[in-house]
């Protein structure tokens, strides 16, 4: 997996936990009726908006970003006492939250169908390499794509699950197990 592919998996994990804050903390504030608690609740759920906001910004993920800086305005009005909390208010920032978790998943599956693709076009070089006898588990590993970074251990393993899961493939591995059987 590259790095940025890595980090952006980080950010998916970690936007969809702010984001599931921000969803918890709206539905408290919906459910307030203590006015000393509600200045609270608004306060962490800015909070959680301008993280969110940052943490877009840094990956790149400019839909969210300006999402969640839309959301921080609102919010910081509310802060301010400049917009009074009202049903409407609240279903905006709740229809926001259900935007961000679209684009996380959107998010989610660009970075699954990255991995997807690098994964295929490496399987394509060493099932060809097979296919023209190489066995040698260093050299096969070395026809994975680099940003996939697989180890010649781990394409020993997967290749082994694989015979053994699917004995038409090959019987069993080429390469002995690192047990030394």
């Amino acid at each position: 997996m590259t790095v940025h592919s890595k980090g952006s998996s980080e950010f998916v994990a970690e936007a969809t936990e702010i984001v599931d804050i921000l969803g918890r903390d709206l539905l408290a504030l919906d459910k307030s009726t203590d006015s000393d608690t509600q200045p609270y609740l608004v306060n962490g759920i800015f909070r959680a908006a301008h993280s969110l906001k940052g943490l877009a910004s840094m990956f790149g993920q400019d839909r969210i970003a300006q999402l969640a800086h839309k959301c921080e305005d609102l919010l910081d009005n509310l802060r301010l006492g400049r917009l009074e909390l009202s049903a409407a208010v609240l279903n905006a920032l709740v229809e926001a939250v259900e935007v961000f978790q679209a684009l996380l998943e959107e998010a989610d599956i660009k970075l699954s169908s990255l991995v997807s693709d690098l994964l295929g076009l490496s399987a394509r070089r060493i099932l060809q390499a097979l296919a023209e006898g190489e066995t040698d588990a260093a050299t096969l590993a070395t026809l994975a794509d680099q940003r996939l970074r697989a180890t010649p251990e781990q394409l020993r393993d997967a290749l082994g699950a694989c015979t053994n899961l699917n004995p038409s493939i090959g019987g069993s591995s080429p390469w002995p197990s690192r047990n030394g059987d």
